[in-house]
């Protein structure tokens, strides 16, 4: 979750209203796959929480494409 008060009750709500709508619906995939958004608000989340241990990962990069992806290496980590 973002780390602005504000900015966590809104993204909880989004993602309480989606997972509801996609359970109720069954309309998820197989294997659930993180949003766009969601990546970025985890991105965002781990360079400010870990900055220190991962600027040697993200140092150097020019685009969020290029960017080493901080989910990767929590790819095993359940939601």
């Amino acid at each position: 979750m973002p780390h602005c008060l504000l900015s966590q009750y809104i993204v909880k709500a989004e993602n309480g209203f989606d997972h509801s709508k996609a359970f109720t619906l069954q309309d998820f995939p197989e294997p659930i796959v993180i949003t766009e958004k969601n990546r970025r608000v985890l991105q965002q989340n781990c360079i400010e929480c870990h900055g220190d241990f991962v600027h040697e990962l993200v140092a150097g990069s020019t685009t969020d494409k290029d960017a080493v992806s901080c989910v990767h290496g929590h790819r095993a980590v359940g939601h």
